[in-house]
């Protein structure tokens, strides 16, 4: 009994030890991971918007009246097309609004144009 309790103790602080460099290889498949999309996983929000996000997002609000939109990160999941969620300050188009973040969500099939899908206010 003394050996086992002997073994388990030497054994205990190797595996931590093994652990972290499981944790630490773990980390850094995330980051490489995070630029590939899996098909219905999220990607990592970004906050550096291309030409195509903002052709994306505004021809889906095309014709929205009454709050005006401004993307400032977005996220995206490869569907049936493609999905995307923007987060965004909004305001009211009357004088005075208060500006509020919201959350907008997109979806963009292959061949059509983008759709919008929800817009959700943040609190």
């Amino acid at each position: 009994m003394l050996k086992k309790l002997l073994f388990i103790s030497f054994l205990l602080p190797c595996l931590a030890f093994a652990n972290e460099g499981a944790l630490e290889s773990s980390n850094t498949d995330s980051v490489s991971s995070s630029e590939t999309l899996i098909p219905g996983g999220w990607s990592e929000f970004r906050t550096t918007l291309t030409r195509d996000d903002y052709s994306i997002f505004y021809q889906a609000l095309g014709g929205l009246v009454g709050v005006s939109y401004s993307p400032f990160a977005v996220s995206s999941s490869v569907t049936a097309g493609m999905s995307y969620k923007f987060i965004c300050n909004a305001q009211a188009t009357y004088p005075n609004a208060p500006i509020y973040a919201a959350v907008v969500e997109v979806y963009h099939p292959i061949n059509g144009i983008p759709e919008l899908v929800s817009i959700n206010e943040i609190n």
